[in-house]
């Protein structure tokens, strides 16, 4: 809607990698509030508190989202009649449209039809198949690797600060030499080096493990710490062209998301 094809990927990359900030951020916080927690400072399980803090400033944030910005940049309050003229000419060569109402079924057709639908759906179930277990039990994982439990809250945060370095990379070098599925294959290569390290090296090597995992985050087994997926997004937004025929591709990624 805001950016060229070309610009997409890098953008998509530095929203995506917001993801590993969070995760970082989150696991110090986790581990401050378990030590308060065994400390016996708060009236309520540490886990409530987590829950209610970050619960908190999900509600705030959503609702600074649905007031402030725009759906199209023809809504786009900030931009002056002139500017939103301007932004439309800018990404006409998209040819995606700029936020139609009006629902095109023969673009609906089209995207069911295009074999790039089906395959970003195969991709979405074969990457996720181990997603839940290994974003929601991370630090029950990483206490199996040989650590205690606190300490494995606290050695989740580098997980983050990979992700972050790998997704800004990954996708500024897809745009940079236009090869975006390339370099997230390159991801996936790395992941998949992550769980051949988790899975072969002895387990009194606990380091090398750790780094395996830490690796892992580059690679299919993470859906909300995925760095591919923002290659995967950035690309679905790409073809096909319509603005009836995107919406189609990405309900059908997203069902095949919450099918896994």
């Amino acid at each position: 809607m805001w950016y060229l094809k070309k610009e997409q990927g890098s953008r998509t990359g530095i929203w995506f990698a917001q993801n590993a900030v969070a995760n970082a951020l989150g696991s110090f916080l986790a581990y401050g509030l378990a030590k308060h927690d065994a400390a016996g400072d708060f009236t309520i399980p540490g886990w409530k508190v987590l829950f209610v803090l970050l619960g908190g400033l999900t509600v705030v944030l959503g609702l600074a989202v649905l007031f402030f910005l725009p759906d199209s940049v023809r809504s786009a309050r900030f931009l002056s009649d002139d500017d939103r003229l301007l932004a439309v000419r800018r990404i006409k060569s998209n040819q995606t449209g700029v936020g139609s109402k009006k629902h095109q079924w023969y673009q609906v057709k089209e995207a069911l039809l295009d074999p790039l639908t089906w395959l970003y759906c195969l991709y979405a179930l074969a990457v996720n198949i181990f997603n839940g277990a290994v974003t929601s039990f991370f630090s029950i994982l990483i206490k199996a690797l040989g650590f205690n439990g606190l300490d494995s809250l606290l050695l989740s945060a580098p997980g983050g600060a990979v992700l972050f370095i790998g997704v800004i990379s990954l996708m500024a070098l897809g745009d940079r030499f236009k090869k975006r599925l390339l370099f997230g294959i390159v991801g996936l290569c790395i992941g998949l080096l992550g769980v051949l390290l988790i899975w072969l090296l002895p387990t009194s090597v606990q380091v090398g493990r750790l780094i395996g995992y830490y690796l892992c985050v580059l690679g299919p087994l993470f859906l909300d710490e995925l760095g591919e997926q923002s290659l995967t997004r950035s690309s679905l937004s790409n073809p096909p062209a319509g603005p009836s025929s995107r919406p189609s591709a990405l309900s059908r990624f997203s069902r095949s998301l919450a099918r896994t």
